[in-house]
């Protein structure tokens, strides 16, 4: 079967809301995602041919959500003074110490709590998975600069 035009938006557009993330991940009640996902994946991935093959593979296997793509290659569109390894980081959704803020937000997207002391702020990240909750990542920055990095 052939998808309309405009079916095929609506697809692209459920795909931005569904899926997992390096930071965060969307919790399941099933073992994996359903039909309707992995078609909106791959509607989504044909809609964009210019992405590496590899954040196609991250997008297949549901390790990353379309829309954190897109705020990834948005960021780095407007800074393309960025290192060749900062921007390989940031295209991928890692992070790394001596990375800022901005650039931390841009490879996993808004932190679900911030705590901040002075000079110093902690982000917690969570991910998701069928089971629930996996694992708890605590990034820690002073002045604007990410300076550790622990899994809870």
């Amino acid at each position: 079967m052939v998808a309309s035009p405009l079916k095929l938006v609506v697809v692209c557009t459920a795909a931005v809301t569904m899926g997992f993330s390096s930071a965060r991940t969307t919790a399941r009640t099933s073992d994996g995602p359903t039909d309707e996902e992995r078609a909106a994946r791959a509607a989504f991935i044909y809609s964009h041919p210019e992405l590496p093959a590899s954040i196609k593979g991250q997008l297949r296997r549901f390790e990353t959500r379309p829309q954190d793509v897109l705020r990834r290659i948005d960021f780095l569109r407007a800074h393309q003074g960025l290192s060749s390894l900062r921007r390989d980081l940031i295209r991928h959704g890692h992070v790394r110490v001596e990375m800022r803020t901005v650039e931390v937000r841009a490879s996993w997207g808004e932190p679900e709590k911030v705590d901040r002391q002075g000079e110093t702020e902690t982000w917690a990240y969570s991910a998701y998975s069928s089971r629930g909750l996996d694992r708890s990542t605590r990034l820690r920055f002073i002045r604007g600069t990410l300076v550790k990095l622990s899994l809870d």
